[in-house]
């Protein structure tokens, strides 16, 4: 084999290949909210709907600046397992202080989210901001 098409063979193997590695599920949609930080008796929650006719699956995550998801409660719909059922909602939480970005993966683009800081102690909501692709 000559040296330019063993080198153009190499080269489309190993794109194959990381393609099927690092590929997320054809359908997949994902959408995020700017960075926000919760202070004091504060906190961070992410909240999501399913609004359409089917179940979804849905991942919901509140991400640092490390890339780790902080959420230290996550309710049932949210966690990428459970489907969460049309018209159904979960949410994700982490107290404060805390700085991140919520993250929301689905299966289906019938979901919606927000993501507020509230205050801890009376769970009134501060600020609230709609998630977006």
């Amino acid at each position: 084999m000559a040296r330019g098409a063993f080198a153009a063979s190499a080269a489309a193997l190993l794109s194959f290949g990381l393609g099927i590695g690092a590929s997320a599920p054809a359908r997949a949609v994902e959408l995020t909210t700017s960075w926000y930080t919760a202070s004091g008796p504060q906190q961070l929650r992410c909240r999501v709907v399913n609004v359409g006719k089917k179940p979804a699956t849905v991942l919901v995550e509140l991400v640092d600046s490390a890339g780790a998801n902080i959420a230290t409660l996550t309710f049932a719909g949210c966690d990428g397992e459970a489907p969460l059922a049309p018209h159904g909602f979960c949410s994700v939480l982490v107290p404060g202080p805390a700085s991140a970005y919520c993250r929301i993966t689905s299966s289906s683009k019938h979901v919606r989210g927000a993501v507020s800081i509230e205050d801890e102690t009376s769970g009134d909501v501060l600020h609230l901001v709609p998630v977006t692709k």
